[in-house]
């Protein structure tokens, strides 16, 4: 689909990473389904939900994850694409919802950054939006995944606004300080600007700074636009990857392999 343009500009990045050394990455998705996400594009996204679903336009969360995804998707050498979907009404707050789960293998990974685009497009016309946000329940997830698969993980957390309980999100950031994982959490649309309309982002800037104590830095926050620069978004999102992939390599002997190969898959 409307992938293959972002592949195109981001080739600039992909190369420099690879100068960097960064060999092999893996992603992790996490897509913010709080019903404040309604009203959040406001101001930024012509008054439409974030979430809102158009034949010829991408939404901000499209755009977002399309970027990242594909860059990521040229460094990860098995192919394999969790998605997870917080904030769903109904579901219990210590829990997450698989953007798509096989029904035969309980199989819960994705194949392509472009199949996640398509799984998206199919469920989110149907999904109730909640109220409680955490990303407590995901970051648990990260860690499985990269403890089973001994895989650096670039946690992505797509969202428009703050967290409900800020110190139960922040352990969960530290904790995962001591496993190879990154966190990059990207805000959407207007953020938080009914509680703070001088800094929507006041809270989560607010949660960034109480994180002293990690092992490694492993929290990235950044926001992005619609239209913005993709290599440059891509850019101030993955900053950190670089070192956070060493540090993990040496910490933890996690496989970094010397060619990066993608698996067919049917």
């Amino acid at each position: 689909m409307q992938m293959k343009r972002f592949e195109v500009m981001l080739r600039q990045i992909e190369e420099e990473f690879k100068t960097e050394g960064v060999i092999e990455m893996n992603m992790v998705l996490g897509i913010d389904c709080t019903a404040s996400n309604h009203y959040s594009g406001k101001r930024s996204f012509g008054g439409k939900s974030l979430h809102t679903i158009e034949r010829n336009e991408l939404n901000p969360y499209e755009q977002a994850f399309g970027i990242l995804g594909s860059l990521i998707e040229k460094f990860d050498s098995q192919g394999y694409f969790p998605v997870y979907l917080f904030g769903v009404r109904d579901c219990p707050k210590d829990e997450v919802v698989p953007l798509w789960v096989d029904k035969q293998t309980g199989y819960e990974f994705l194949p392509s950054i472009d199949m996640v685009l398509r799984q998206y497009r199919k469920k989110i016309k149907a999904i109730k939006m909640g109220g409680y946000t955490t990303f407590v329940p995901l970051i648990q997830k990260a860690i499985k995944i990269a403890t089973e698969k001994k895989k650096f993980i670039v946690l992505i957390i797509l969202g428009d606004g703050g967290v409900t309980d800020v110190p139960s999100n922040v352990k969960a950031i530290i904790e995962a300080a001591e496993y190879p994982i990154g966190i990059i959490f990207v805000g959407l649309g207007d953020g938080d600007y009914k509680t703070n309309p001088r800094d929507p982002w006041h809270f989560m800037k607010q949660m960034e700074s109480g994180l002293a104590g990690r092992k490694t830095d492993n929290f990235t926050f950044v926001t992005y636009r619609p239209g913005c620069d993709p290599n440059e978004f891509a850019k101030r999102a993955l900053t950190k990857v670089p070192q956070q992939l060493l540090v993990s390599h040496l910490r933890h002997m996690i496989e970094i392999p010397k060619i990066s190969s993608k698996k067919n898959l049917d």
